[in-house]
């Protein structure tokens, strides 16, 4: 077998995700996701007739949206995920 053939697809799940599995993990609609996909506002490839979207694209996403609220903010008013920002 070869390397590719001996990976897990569990494992390969967790690298690539739908449009809307990709939507879900953020927390937004599906009509939203797609505006951010064509706006390049996130990374994206076609497999065949299927959109993908890696993890990576999603990483850099996040830490790109903390970095320009947390300038807009300032340091120390950035509220942690699950937090309100008011004291």
């Amino acid at each position: 077998m070869t390397e590719h053939a001996e990976r897990p697809l569990s494992r390969l799940r967790s690298v690539l995700y739908s449009v809307e599995e990709a939507a879900d993990l953020l927390g937004i609609g599906r009509t939203y996701m797609f505006h951010l996909l064509a706006t390049g506002e996130i990374d994206s490839f076609k497999i065949g007739k299927l959109r993908k979207i890696s993890s990576n694209a999603l990483d850099g996403y996040i830490e790109r949206l903390r970095s320009e609220q947390g300038a807009v903010l300032g340091p120390g008013l950035v509220p942690d995920a699950g937090q309100d920002a008011e004291p």
